[in-house]
């Protein structure tokens, strides 16, 4: 997976972000990604642990980067992504939950 680290208005420099720290500091990450609905039989998530890593702008693998997350999110394509670095998660283990309904309603109940 990556993320870069983009040209929204940040309150600290880009290299004092808690991610950025917490990536330096530790080399690995989560990712979260939900689906929400009132609904609550249509909720459901996917969550990634993985090893992460910051791809410096030198880095031969951050150009591809940009090409990928370009070509994704149109909204990167009009930033200076070249002089930030991209986050980089690597999965070791995925985890996901979704609602399934019981085939029986009278399943698990007491009598």
């Amino acid at each position: 997976f990556y993320t870069p680290l983009d040209e929204k208005p940040k309150r600290v420099a880009t290299s004092q972000l808690r991610r950025v720290r917490n990536i330096t500091a530790r080399h690995e990450a989560s990712l979260l990604i939900d689906r929400y609905d009132d609904d609550w039989s249509r909720l459901g998530y996917v969550l990634v642990h993985g090893r992460a890593e910051l791809l410096p702008p030198e880095d031969a693998g951050h150009a591809d980067a940009l090409v990928l997350l370009r070509q994704r999110y149109q909204q990167y394509r009009s930033m200076a992504l070249e002089t930030l670095p991209v986050i980089v998660i690597t999965p070791d283990q995925v985890t996901s939950w979704f609602y399934v309904p019981l085939a029986d309603p009278g399943l698990g109940q007491d009598a």
